[in-house]
């Protein structure tokens, strides 16, 4: 089938919007998906007479490029080594097929910034990937009709799960390996894979922006799974080995409750849920301490569908989903980012108004202060009025109001700062309180020797 007909197909796929919940559209999406993988992106080597991948034929073209390149290479006045349009006119016969159609008067133009009528090779290869690369992702996503903006949360999970499936990249193969222990393996690796990226996209709903997708950090990463060399010393977030100790973690000691229907793979649909004694426990295996008061809030901003569910005791209790969870240990972790300071904020905020003021800050350093003295035995822990300057100071110096608004919160580089003072006693004593530690340990050491 040839690229225009699966354009059409996708743009159909994508704009019959009465019937985009229907199991037969979500047939034909997963079948276009396919056919743009298989049909567009494999091309065919001539002299070796196989079909190549396109991350196989950019990997072998790539050295041939620059090599004609440098050859035709004449000499500018202003930038060193660069190409006339008349050598690079002449490039594109002896050009690899994947780049030949690059070598046209628009893309010269595009480069060309030198009143001397020269481009500079390199600024031509990165043009040249970048293009590539971003129409390579949107085909491999099955968004081959450029006036698709926009791509589903579903597409993204079925895009990774036929990854998974097609047993081409190591990495993703041991997903498979590892599922033979517990099947529901897939379909959590799947969730974190796509929580993450909207995440860190700042995207709350289920669309993203397909240029968003492309240029996040977060997609890159995941990205490099396919590296055979990736290993988990690389610390890369998507590591199959790694995520399966967490989803085993999760699996025993969650609640399920049964939901109507069955799931992607055939299976009964369930919610798994965390109580908030679940939550601390979760939180203490990955060496985060967190006061009462914010584990309250984190079930209050984001608690299931803000119900209480039944636990096993016949207790109703407020509870978090999986998704919850799992946000809640993207923004500890990266916790400098916008995304991150902004789930923090919604849970500072007490008042669900635009502002946090003195008030809202006792409250939390107070809760703070306990957590800290029955957690590390600490005794000189600095006053309110202290932590209440250096916030203000931090955030908005200068202001007499009391108040921190939420623009000034989330645009401060100084914010992932405050959310330690507020929110992670171990984080706030590794900032502010190592002096004093040094100090009251030393002391306690003179006095065993003394007492001996």
């Amino acid at each position: 089938m040839c690229k225009s007909t699966l354009e059409d197909n996708l743009s159909i796929l994508y704009n019959n919007k009465p019937c985009e919940s229907s199991p037969i559209k979500k047939l034909l999406h997963r079948t276009a998906v396919q056919m743009a993988l298989n049909n567009y992106l494999f091309r065919c080597d001539d002299i070796m007479n196989q079909s190549l991948s396109f991350w196989e034929d950019l990997s072998k073209s790539l050295p041939k490029l620059c090599l004609i390149l440098y050859k035709r290479r004449v000499k500018s006045y202003s930038n060193g080594i660069a190409l006339r349009y008349k050598e690079f006119k002449r490039c594109a016969k002896f050009s690899p097929p994947i780049f030949r159609e690059f070598f046209n008067p628009s893309i010269y133009a595009e480069i060309l910034r030198d009143c001397s009528g020269f481009i500079s090779p390199t600024k031509f290869i990165n043009c040249c990937i970048k293009i590539l690369y971003t129409s390579q992702i949107r085909a491999e996503l099955g968004l081959l009709n450029t006036y698709n903006e926009y791509i589903e949360r579903s597409d993204i999970s079925n895009w990774i799960i036929s990854l998974i499936h097609e047993n081409s990249y190591p990495k993703f193969s041991s997903v498979t390996q590892l599922c033979n222990n517990n099947s529901s393996f897939i379909e959590f690796f799947v969730n974190y894979v796509t929580e993450r990226i909207f995440f860190f996209c700042g995207v709350k709903g289920n669309k993203l922006s397909i240029q968003d997708l492309i240029l996040s950090d977060t997609f890159y990463r995941f990205l490099e799974i396919r590296n055979a060399d990736v290993n988990e010393s690389d610390n890369n977030p998507f590591y199959p080995q790694i995520l399966f100790q967490l989803f085993e973690w999760m699996e025993f000691r969650g609640h399920r409750i049964d939901i109507p229907g069955v799931d992607d793979f055939g299976k009964k649909r369930f919610h798994l849920l965390f109580f908030p004694d679940t939550l601390k426990q979760l939180l203490l295996d990955f060496e985060y301490i967190i006061p009462d008061l914010v584990i309250s809030r984190i079930f209050e901003v984001h608690g299931y569908y803000g119900q209480t569910v039944m636990d096993s005791s016949g207790n109703f209790r407020l509870a978090l989903n999986l998704k919850s969870i799992l946000r809640l240990l993207f923004a500890l972790e990266c916790r400098e980012t916008p995304q991150s300071i902004s789930w923090f904020w919604n849970i500072l905020n007490l008042n669900e108004k635009e502002y946090i003021d003195v008030d809202i800050i006792n409250l939390f350093w107070k809760d703070m202060s306990i957590c800290i003295e029955k957690t590390f035995s600490i005794d000189s822990i600095p006053r309110l009025e202290y932590i209440c300057d250096e916030i203000f100071d931090m955030i908005c110096p200068g202001n007499s109001s009391g108040r921190i608004y939420k623009d000034q919160f989330i645009s401060s580089p100084m914010a992932s700062t405050v959310i330690s003072y507020l929110c992670d006693p171990k984080a706030f004593i590794a900032l502010e309180m190592r002096e004093e530690i040094i100090a009251q340990a030393a002391n306690k050491l003179v006095e065993n020797i003394e007492s001996t």
